[in-house]
């Protein structure tokens, strides 16, 4: 995105971008298309941890990101679908949805731009959701989803003066008055001006700086024809995560907090605890009891947090290098606005 900015704000200005895989490989292309800013037991879990300023800008610059983002590049180009977002809340969790609805008016009047409040109640998500009745949920319209193979083309089409280097392991970077010096596994280059935009592995350039990788772990189903969910869906506090795919098939995805310290790894293979309790949610929150099915897909990708959990992202600068890391699992809300406003303040 940062690329893509640049030519459009300096379409003279001479722009490398350099990346150690044939194509974008951490989360860019293994991420879960999920187009959302953020659920109300997150909110409430992140106000508790870190305070509601914290929560509060995190959540509105997420989806200003979603905004940015359906601004630069049309609908279909990336396979956008605005169907909303529900999460969910089990028969054994009023406690938490009572402590969600309590703080519900007040966050929708701090984000709504419109007399539409994002955040609303469903009373029935058998009907609205096709969920089971033993499940309340709280919706929110804002939310989409988008197919990440199409986003990243769409994004590589337009980048038509950016020299773009696939294959190319950058080992280190030499910052001096003049500019960067650039050292991979191909070649040496000289730069005025280097970003590090790696996210989840940017201590293996710049150690000092506190993020860390941490797996995110996801499963495909076969199709189900007699499932008709509507959405994305979220179950607790944002850990998990899932939404039926056009051909009938669920996607499901999380469980980090079942084990954080293990999935603090830029491994990208998947591990039998994990899929197993991503597994177990599937069958106690989203599909019906006696529905036949199989786990057609499993893989893993690898995001950006703080050692203690921290999400907001790290943008600043050593010399002249640059860097914005730590999108806190929501790259694809954060870094149109990141993006953007590290363009716009260079």
């Amino acid at each position: 995105m940062v690329a893509f900015f640049l030519e459009k704000k300096y379409p003279s200005l001479r722009v490398a971008l350099i990346d150690a895989h044939p194509s974008p490989f951490g989360a860019t292309t293994r991420n879960a298309g999920f187009a959302c800013y953020g659920s109300l037991s997150e909110y409430v879990d992140d106000t508790k941890r870190h305070g509601e300023d914290y929560a509060l800008s995190l959540m509105l610059e997420r989806r200003e990101g979603l905004r940015i983002l359906q601004e630069c590049l049309p609908p279909e180009d990336m396979g956008w679908k605005r169907e909303g977002g529900s999460e969910l809340f089990l028969d054994s969790e009023k406690e938490l949805l009572d402590e969600c609805l309590a703080i519900r008016e007040n966050l929708n009047t701090k984000l709504s731009k419109s007399p539409n409040n994002p955040f609303k109640v469903i009373l029935d998500p058998s009907i609205d959701l096709g969920l089971s009745k033993n499940i309340q949920a709280v919706y929110n319209q804002d939310e989409g989803s988008i197919h990440s193979g199409l986003m990243l083309r769409s994004i590589q089409r337009r980048l038509s003066q950016v020299h773009t280097y696939f294959g190319t392991q950058v080992h280190h970077l030499s910052s001096h008055a003049n500019g960067v010096e650039i050292h991979s596994n191909h070649f040496q280059l000289n730069a005025g001006k280097v970003l590090v935009s790696t996210n989840a592995l940017a201590q293996e350039l710049l150690p000092h700086l506190d993020v860390l990788p941490n797996r995110g772990q996801i499963l495909v189903t076969s199709p189900i024809p007699s499932l008709n969910i509507k959405g994305n869906i979220h179950y607790q506090e944002g850990f998990y995560y899932a939404r039926q795919l056009s051909d009938k098939r669920i996607l499901i995805g999380g469980g980090r907090n079942v084990d954080f310290e293990k999935e603090q790894t830029a491994d990208m293979e998947v591990t039998p605890e994990i899929q197993a309790a991503i597994e177990n949610v599937l069958n106690e929150a989203i599909i019906p009891a006696n529905t036949d099915y199989r786990i057609d897909y499993r893989w893993a990708g690898v995001m950006g947090f703080g050692s203690n959990n921290e999400k907001t992202p790290l943008v600043g600068v050593d010399g002249n290098i640059h860097y914005i890391v730590r999108l806190g699992g929501m790259g694809v809300a954060l870094a149109p606005y990141l993006a953007k406003n590290w363009v716009n303040e260079i």
